[in-house]
């Protein structure tokens, strides 16, 4: 494999490197702020807001207007119908943490950090994390508009391995 030409990476971080900032949803557990800042991350929650009990649409268009992922536990915000592509600030679904403390911080913190630097890369992307640490990506690509849906794995040394891809225009997360 090549080398990426002299002062490419530079050219990356300086078009794309820029600090995400999340909205927590009412579906996580309240301390899920408190993790997010001891791992470095800057985070709202939707009762900090004052926007508990409001419809997932209205979380959904603050997030756009903010400029802030959502993370959530709630399915729903994988729907495309509900929750447009062209409109989507970036969401990332975790696995409630009913599946016990240890899976479920796993999962955030391996989510979170994905987008943690990289903010504008990964905005209109919905990731979808299951309970077994695979991943689901639907992201738009802006040349032909089509949302490619990609699944990775970790393997044992923590390192995603690409699973399968698949790609349409009217791809919904299922």
């Amino acid at each position: 494999m090549k080398s990426p030409p002299k002062g490419a990476m530079e050219e990356i971080d300086r078009m794309f490197k820029k600090r995400a900032r999340f909205l927590i949803d009412e579906s996580l557990p309240s301390d899920t702020k408190d993790a997010l800042d001891v791992w470095g991350f800057r985070s709202i929650t939707v009762h900090e807001l004052k926007l508990q009990g409001r419809s997932d649409e209205d979380i959904f268009a603050y997030a756009w207007k903010d400029r802030m992922y959502i993370l959530t536990a709630d399915t729903d915000f994988l729907d495309n119908r509900r929750f447009p592509p062209n409109r989507n600030p970036g969401v990332i679904v975790v696995p409630p943490l009913n599946i016990g403390t240890e899976p479920f911080i796993e999962a955030l913190y391996v989510a979170v950090s994905m987008h943690g630097d990289y903010k504008e890369i990964f905005r209109k992307t919905k990731v979808h994390v299951h309970e077994n640490g695979e991943f689901e990506v639907w992201q738009r690509h802006y040349d032909t508009e089509k949302i490619t849906k990609t699944r990775y794995k970790l393997d044992s040394r923590g390192i995603f391995e690409w699973k399968d891809q698949r790609s349409s225009e009217l791809l919904a997360p299922s």
